[in-house]
């Protein structure tokens, strides 16, 4: 009886783990598009009777000796 259960089990574990493969071989990875203009180091933008120059800079920070943090991050300036 415990050997017919242990196959039941094992059939339907491996009923239920290749039903999951096939939904993740037929998933396709989404599309991601973002609309509006993209600004690079140096470009200039005006918004209303104000124009705006784009400076991105990278500027390095030390953890709190806790063992994180630190590392390069962006500043940026509008």
């Amino acid at each position: 009886m415990q050997r017919r259960v242990a196959a039941i089990y094992f059939v339907f574990f491996l009923l239920l783990g290749a039903s999951a493969y096939s939904v993740i071989a037929v998933a396709e990875q989404p599309a991601v598009e973002m609309s509006g203009e993209a600004y690079t180091n140096g470009s200039q933008l005006s918004a209303g009777d104000q124009q705006y120059t784009v400076l991105v800079e990278m500027a390095e920070s030390e953890g709190d000796g806790h063992g994180g943090g630190g590392g390069a991050a962006p500043v940026g300036e509008l």
